[in-house]
């Protein structure tokens, strides 16, 4: 299967890395060569000052597996491809379908970058999947000459060459145009766990539940809680649950509701959020339970035209960049983006734009507005 040949980027984060009884071919390898598909992006934690060793900070790229075994090889055309690299937008939708990688550094610059060679870790899947391709960590970096044998193919100057730092966002919303909400369907979240709640005993009977609706594409669900895990300090009466840009209402409160119920807890207050594509399953959300029941609406850098019609209020919260939207695909959007957030100001809530680069990054502001949603 090409990139070309599949109705939807969804294909490849779904059906196709599922495997059978093949479990013997990678001999319980964990660790792969990966060629990295976009520059180092910080994501938490401070910049480099050079003053200090002792605060890491985070960044994460897009990087392609190397070994021939894997599905990067076998079903995901070659970004680097001079006939797909020369469609800017094709190289990048089809570069952020590959497999994220997350690192931690202590207080300096990540000395590699695109078509240079990495060595990374893998988890183990589930459901007959060998391997969880959402996420790697890195380990080392293994080539920064491009002479291995496994990337003589590969010219990725054209993806160096791009401003990932604005361009990130491509692949942020596959089928999501502006004026459209993704259908409704429910499922459950099966993957909230302790580091997303921190209940106290003497708050068992208070507890805030905070309902965020993820992206797409490398901004799921799964996206959302590791940061949340890495990085947002939860008091000690907060649940967060987390679910899909897809997922219904019903689901969401379900999800809390089970995880209330199982720890004999019961829920006092509420607040929202929405990032990116997740903003058309926020507007779902605020149609059926209206603005004045949360205690705050984080509206994160979203798709903007659901959100309009929704009546916002002084607990509103919203930051934006309308360059994180700068494809043509994106027009819609990035009109309606300073619409969106004059509304909310009209309102009584807080809307700014963050047109810096690094503070304005997709990823950065998700973050941003879920510390804040703590806070």
């Amino acid at each position: 299967m090409s990139w070309s040949d599949a109705s939807t980027p969804r294909e490849y984060a779904t059906g196709i890395f599922k495997v059978h009884d093949e479990s013997n071919v990678f001999q319980k390898k964990t660790q792969f060569r990966v060629i990295a598909l976009t520059k180092p992006i910080r994501y938490s934690g401070p910049a480099p000052s050079g003053n200090s060793s002792d605060v890491a900070s985070k960044y994460w790229f897009v990087g392609r597996i190397l070994d021939k075994k894997m599905s990067h090889i076998n079903f995901l055309d070659n970004p680097c491809d001079s006939s797909i690299a020369a469609d800017t937008a094709k190289a990048n939708s089809l570069a952020y379908l590959h497999t994220k990688v997350v690192l931690s550094t202590a207080n300096e610059e990540p000395d590699f970058t695109v078509g240079d060679v990495i060595v990374a870790s893998i988890e183990p899947g589930g459901r007959k999947v060998i391997y969880g391709l959402q996420f790697m960590k890195f380990l080392k970096v293994e080539d920064k000459d491009n002479d291995m044998p496994e990337v003589l193919e590969y010219d990725c100057t054209s993806l160096a060459d791009q401003s990932w730092a604005e361009s990130e966002s491509v692949g942020a919303v596959d089928s999501v145009p502006a004026g459209t909400i993704p259908p409704a369907t429910t499922p459950i979240g099966d993957s909230t766990t302790a580091s997303l709640h921190n209940v106290s005993d003497a708050n068992k009977d208070k507890v805030h539940v905070i309902y965020w609706y993820a992206g797409v594409n490398h901004g799921t669900k799964s996206f959302v809680e590791e940061q949340i895990k890495a990085s947002v300090t939860l008091k000690d009466n907060q649940l967060i649950v987390v679910g899909e840009h897809t997922y219904a209402p019903a689901a969401m409160i379900e999800a809390a509701d089970k995880i209330l119920k199982e720890n004999g807890w019961t829920k006092e207050s509420e607040s929202i959020g929405g990032w990116s594509a997740g903003g058309a399953a926020l507007a779902r959300h605020l149609k059926e339970y209206p603005v004045s029941n949360f205690t705050k609406v984080e509206v994160v850098d979203p798709v903007t035209s659901a959100l309009m019609g929704i009546d916002f209020g002084p607990n509103t919260v919203m930051y934006y960049r309308v360059n994180n939207w700068s494809t043509p695909a994106y027009d819609g959007i990035r009109t309606q983006l300073p619409q969106l957030a004059a509304k909310i100001r009209t309102a009584g809530g807080t809307a700014e734009e963050i047109t810096d680069q690094t503070q304005g990054n997709h990823d950065t502001l998700n973050l941003k507005q879920l510390q804040d949603v703590v806070a």
